[in-house]
Order: C-alpha cells, then sequence, then structure tokens
C-alpha cells in the first residue's frame, strides 16, 4: 500500500512542477562581450521527477528536468546562481564570469537521511531529502553531458509553435465553416443524443433569437444568453434543451429533458460544412 501511495506521490510531484523560461530570463540583447552561462540538469532519477528552478542574481529564470540544459548570456561580473528544488536543499554559486568566456555549470543532486517519497513530502522522518548542488565544470564535460540532454530553449519554442500552428488551424477552419462570430449558431449540426446519430439541426440566429429553418430534422426555438442557448426541439417528442458552444464554435454539447417523460440524458452537436 504504501509503495502504491509513493508512486502517486511521485505522480503527483511530476505534473504539478513548473517547467520552461520565465519573463526575468535574460534576453542578452545589447551586450558587446557579455558571458556565455550554460546549466545542465543531470540524469539522476532520485528526486528527479520535480522541476529545478534556476535563479539567477535573486530572480526565477527557468525551471529544469531532468536531462534539460538552458543557455544564456549575462554581463561580465560576480553572479549568483541557484538550484532551487520544489522539494529538498537547494544549491547555490557565487563566481565572477569573465567577459567572452562560456561556463557550464551542472546540477547533481544527492540523497540524505533515510530517504522515502512520503516521508520527503510529509515531513515524517527526521532528516530525509535530497542535496541539490551546482558547480562549474570543464568544456569537454560539459559538451558531453549536452550531447545527451535536451535544450530547454527549443522545447519551449516547439511547443509554443506547436500551439501557434493549431490556432492558425482552427482561425482558417472557421473561415471555412464561414462562421459569423456574432451568430455563431447559424449552420447545420450533426447530432448525438440518445436516440442516435445522424439528425441533422439546422439553424439561424438573430441577435438572441435561434430557431430552426426548413431543412432542419425538427423543429427548435430558443433564446441564447448568459453563454447557453436554452430552448425546445421537437424530436420524436419535445424536449427542453440547454446548450453551451465550445470556444471554436465548431461543436456544442448540453442536456434535454423530455416535457411528457423523466427522461434526461446529454446531447451534442458537430458543425457541417
Amino acid at each position: 500500500m504504501k509503495y502504491r501511495i509513493s508512486i502517486i506521490a511521485i505522480a503527483i510531484l511530476i505534473i504539478s512542477c513548473s517547467h520552461g523560461t520565465t519573463r526575468f530570463f535574460p534576453s542578452g540583447e545589447n551586450l558587446t562581450n557579455p558571458a556565455e552561462i550554460i546549466i545542465i540538469r543531470n540524469k539522476n532519477l532520485m528526486c528527479g521527477g520535480q522541476s529545478t528552478t534556476i535563479m539567477l542574481d535573486g530572480l526565477d529564470i527557468a525551471h529544469l528536468r531532468i536531462a534539460e540544459y538552458v543557455s544564456f548570456f549575462v554581463e561580465p561580473g560576480v553572479h549568483h546562481i541557484r538550484a532551487v528544488p520544489f522539494l529538498g536543499r537547494q544549491g547555490w554559486i557565487s563566481d565572477n564570469f569573465e567577459e567572452g568566456k562560456k561556463y557550464y555549470l551542472l546540477i547533481s543532486l544527492t540523497i540524505y537521511g533515510d530517504y522515502n517519497v512520503l516521508d520527503l513530502i510529509f515531513d515524517t522522518s527526521p532528516d530525509p531529502g535530497c542535496d541539490f548542488e551546482i558547480e562549474i565544470i570543464s568544456e569537454e564535460k560539459g559538451l558531453k553531458r549536452i550531447k545527451k540532454s535536451k535544450n530547454l530553449i527549443k522545447l519551449e519554442k516547439g511547443f509554443k509553435t506547436a500551439n501557434e500552428v493549431a490556432h492558425v488551424e482552427r482561425e482558417l477552419k472557421k473561415k471555412a465553416y464561414s462562421i459569423n462570430p456574432q451568430e455563431p449558431w447559424t449552420g447545420a449540426w450533426a447530432l448525438k443524443h440518445y436516440y442516435g446519430d445522424g439528425d441533422i439541426l439546422v439553424l439561424t440566429q438573430t441577435g438572441k433569437n435561434v430557431k430552426s429553418t426548413k431543412d432542419s430534422c425538427c423543429k427548435f426555438m430558443g433564446e441564447f444568453e448568459g453563454g447557453y442557448l436554452n430552448g425546445w426541439m421537437e424530436l420524436r417528442s419535445r424536449q427542453y434543451l440547454r446548450l453551451k458552444m465550445s470556444p471554436d464554435n465548431l461543436s456544442f454539447s448540453g442536456s434535454f429533458k423530455h416535457t411528457m417523460s423523466a427522461v434526461t440524458g446529454q446531447i451534442w452537436g458537430k458543425r457541417k460544412e
């Protein structure tokens, strides 16, 4: 039982910890001859599910997970860098970073005390946990580590790019359907409900009022207000509906209740071209 709870606790840690760069991440712009710093997180899996916060001169600049690295430029001079874990002891280093030079920093960790994930989370052991250490390593060692690690910046840019592509595709899809954002309920909808699939509901919206057309599978009348379309539909029998549109205006979901019986259920609609 304790083993199962430990696995769940580890999963919660992995999901809940932050990841990526922050708004304080150094841009390196307008620096004439800066120092470059590359921070690498090692592959140690013990305590490794959690994200490590990287702090530069007191500012939270990035969050690294195992086998990831991040690089950035700073003004030459003394800088303070900390590796702050979600759980455990933080590591830190202060050094004079010289102009034009490149520095490789490795974050590693060791276990102290009688380690157990539950003890670490609930503080039930006198002194369990993880020591997160940060040290400067040679260029040779740094390059070897980088080859086996993932670039956090590229991962983050890839994630943003994927989101941007998805957004563009959604917008193009909206245009293909000729959706009027002022009248999003206007159009033909393929229904899925208590009676099965295949019915096509054709609606037209004017302001708050929504009603069916002669091409519709059935008669519908309703009013859109407060984010919901409330109305009734005559399909096999009369039923009251409460529907909500998806953010992209391409589908809806809701509930229905028959007026002559106690039958209730869910109903879905998908926009047709």
